[in-house]
């Protein structure tokens, strides 16, 4: 299961899209996708992407009153693989084309959301999507290169949050460890926090949590 949250400007009001596929000896054999709409009491099933097989290894990142999940065109995650956007106003699917990021496996990307801006993470490189829906707008903010330790293994797993003096709150995986990790992208250096647990960003709303 995977799902998503985020705010309908159409109706003025929050949904939430949870995502479920059904597996038989390991191989996906059904997919449904319900939408809940806050105030209401019941889940309403509606079409399953068209377009590919969603990824159920995160939640949708919510941009530009749009969730979005990292996508491929069959459940064995052959790349390249894509995004596909989800439209809270008029449920329909849509597809994000990538940057140009080269030869990488897809169990090496990730999405985030950075400074309100679409964030592919890929492997060692973070881009945002500085004009929503233009391709050409992917811009890679800097690559993840100078290790504390060149003899172990780094990978970037999800850009956290990015501050006003250019560094970067980031998960990144050594040896097969996860951490939490200060990038200063001016310095190009990296500093580990005490946080050992996958971290979110958080925003001010007033939303009520009992809404």
């Amino acid at each position: 299961m995977t799902s998503g949250f985020g705010y309908d400007s159409f109706t003025d009001n929050y949904k939430v899209v949870v995502v479920l596929q059904y597996f038989i000896h390991g191989k996906a054999y059904k997919t449904e996708v319900k939408v809940h709409t806050l105030g209401t009491n019941s889940w309403k099933s509606i079409q399953e992407c068209p377009l590919g097989v969603l990824s159920m290894q995160q939640s949708g990142k919510f941009v530009s009153h749009k969730i979005h999940w990292l996508a491929s065109i069959d459940d064995e995650w052959k790349i390249p693989c894509f995004t596909v956007s989800f439209d809270l106003g008029n449920e329909s699917y849509k597809k994000v084309l990538p940057p140009d990021y080269g030869d990488i496996h897809a169990c090496n990307l990730a999405l985030s959301v950075l400074r309100d801006c679409l964030c592919l993470v890929t492997c060692h490189d973070i881009w945002v999507m500085t004009d929503y829906g233009i391709q050409e707008s992917w811009t890679k903010l800097f690559t993840f290169s100078n290790m504390p330790d060149p003899a172990k293994s780094y990978s970037l797993t999800k850009a956290i949050s990015a501050f006003e003096d250019g560094q970067v709150l980031l998960e990144y995986v050594e040896n097969q460890k996860k951490n939490v990790g200060v990038y200063d992208s001016k310095n190009d250096t990296l500093k580990l926090t005490m946080f050992q647990q996958t971290l979110e960003a958080s925003v001010e709303s007033l939303i009520s949590p009992c809404f």
